[in-house]
């Protein structure tokens, strides 16, 4: 039976150096997403009226390490967790207009997004010189991590 032992050995030891290395390879992925995103969900927690925080509502894309972090409600622009965005999204709904339906009172949202009016899987920031001058008026970056902007919506209809 030395041979059996040996390849269970050698099998475990294969699938541990496989698991580190992935976890390695994945580490500035996760770190970039804790300090990201984690950070912008940790703010809000301790930013909001700890009455009012489960009450919140909170537009985001990437629902993963900020819903793990975070008591507020999410708005999933990306629809996983929030189906009422579906419509919305096969609309050709902006991030803006999906900020505006929703009645959010906070958002997270990527510099690339606003700098390049781009945001994945949806037609943009913006979509109209109407929907850029509401969200220059009525959106407030009030914290920024890595390079994730924490908004708050001034009026929230």
């Amino acid at each position: 039976m030395p041979f059996l032992r040996d390849t269970v050995q050698l099998t475990r030891a294969s699938v541990v150096g496989v698991s580190l290395g992935a976890v390695s390879h994945r580490a500035p992925l996760l770190k970039y997403y804790v300090d990201g995103y984690g950070a912008c969900a940790e703010f809000l927690e301790e930013h909001a009226d700890p009455e009012l925080a489960p009450d919140m509502k909170v537009a985001i894309g990437e629902i993963g390490v900020f819903g793990y972090r975070t008591s507020m409600k999410l708005v999933d622009v990306g629809a996983l967790i929030s189906p009422e965005t579906l419509p919305w999204r096969n609309a050709g709904y902006s991030f803006t207009r999906m900020v505006q339906e929703s009645g959010v009172k906070y958002f997270v949202i990527s510099d690339g997004g606003v700098e390049q009016n781009k945001y994945p899987a949806i037609a943009g920031v913006w979509t109209s010189d109407e929907e850029r001058s509401w969200f220059d008026a009525q959106c407030r970056l009030i914290k920024q991590f890595e390079d994730k902007r924490v908004y708050e919506v001034l009026s929230v209809d």
